[in-house]
């Protein structure tokens, strides 16, 4: 079974990829909500968090308080890191065990999306890693429309990721979502085509 990896920039479509590969057979392990699913049922983790953020970062009812920690990992890149390095080994932890169990159930691919690169330690857990690239306007345009949401506030969440650069340099396939819907399916039917065969390129290629 091949795992594989999609991300890439706020607003790429990287979401869309990722139905368009679940339709088609893949699994899919959505990494960013099962990351917010453990920081609030994860007692260990919780802890640890709060150490860090501060008891404001949950509600009363013991959810997170989005609105506070987006408001100070958008505004700390060391906070934000410090977070990451909490996060993404239970996030993986918990994908290891879901590509173990795609695998016995006989799925042909498990499909990791993330808005987050994961650390390159982790990035060997990854048979593959797609990156989906949108021009930046195009990107904005979308989310905003999507979120209902200001540009200034877009701006600030895309700064938190990595670059477009970064991300590219990740990238064992670039899916370029530039054109129509259709023209987006085209080129994961290409992909899909590539799991299919076996013919998938990788990272020590």
């Amino acid at each position: 079974m091949i795992r594989i990896g999609i991300t890439g920039g706020i607003g790429s479509g990287k979401s869309t990829v990722r139905d368009f590969l679940q339709r088609r057979g893949a699994t899919v392990f959505d990494a960013d909500r099962e990351a917010r699913q453990l920081m609030t049922d994860d007692v260990s983790l919780k802890s640890k968090l709060i150490d860090v953020l501060g008891e404001h970062a949950y509600l009363e009812d013991g959810s997170l308080n989005r609105p506070f920690i987006s408001g100070l990992i958008f505004s700390s890149e060391e906070l934000r890191r410090r977070i990451d390095t909490l996060v993404h080994p239970e996030v993986f932890k918990k994908f290891s065990l879901a590509a173990e169990e795609a695998e016995s159930a006989g799925a042909v691919a498990i499909v990791r999306e993330a808005a987050i690169l994961p650390p390159p330690e982790l990035m060997s857990e990854l048979d593959i890693m797609i990156v989906v690239k949108t021009k930046r306007a195009e990107r904005v345009l979308r989310v905003e429309k999507r979120d209902a949401t200001t540009v200034g506030e877009i701006e600030k969440r895309a700064a938190a990721q990595a670059s477009d650069q970064e991300f590219e340099a990740v990238a064992d396939i670039l899916i370029e979502n530039d054109g129509s819907l259709e023209e987006l399916e085209r080129k994961v039917d290409e992909v899909w085509a590539m799991v299919l065969a076996g013919k998938l390129p990788s990272s020590d290629d």
